[in-house]
């Protein structure tokens, strides 16, 4: 019987951004296993909770229609992180969240920023929620100057996640329906 290919959700420049398959555990476990990668993380993730993240992020596509995407490079197929959409409980308010990972090697050419920018078109696009944002620990410089380009504003502090204190910033439907 053959195998189905994953389904893609939407192509940017340079980027796939593709349902997980279980192939995947092993590229994502490059960026999500990696302890500089994960440095603003609690740890960084062992094989069985890479299968799980991968895991939860299908049951999302099935009962969300949405969730974590393969990111994958579009000229030579390599899958180099993830980025999409997953529902987010902030300051006790449900919020669609933007989160991404990509692999140390692929950083700072853009490629979050580019997949993100795609995330927030498709959220809105295909969501009827009124507004996108992206969280992250204050620490994490670069995840921070990535929702600097892909948001309209700074949103504040957001409390502790894993007992670290996050920071997010966020757009408003009506801005990206002017600025989109």
């Amino acid at each position: 019987m053959p195998t189905m290919e994953p389904k893609v959700i939407l192509k940017t420049d340079r980027l796939i951004l593709r349902e997980m398959t279980d192939a995947d555990v092993e590229p994502l476990l490059k960026v999500l296993g990696d302890p500089a990668a994960m440095r603003y993380y609690p740890a960084p993730y062992t094989r069985e909770g890479v299968e799980g993240w991968v895991r939860r992020s299908q049951e999302r596509y099935r009962d969300q229609g949405f969730g974590l995407w393969t990111v994958v490079l579009n000229e030579t197929g390599e899958v180099v992180g993830d980025c999409g959409l997953t529902l987010q409980i902030v300051l006790g308010q449900e919020e669609l969240e933007i989160g991404y990972h990509i692999q140390p090697e692929h950083q700072g050419v853009g490629i979050a920023t580019e997949a993100a920018r795609g995330c927030l078109e498709w959220g809105f696009r295909n969501t009827r929620l009124n507004r996108i944002i992206s969280m992250m620990n204050v620490e994490n410089l670069p995840s921070r100057r990535v929702a600097e380009k892909v948001h309209v504003r700074f949103l504040g502090e957001c409390g502790e996640r894993a007992g670290l204190p996050h920071v997010y910033y966020g757009t408003e439907r009506r801005e990206f329906e002017v600025g989109g």
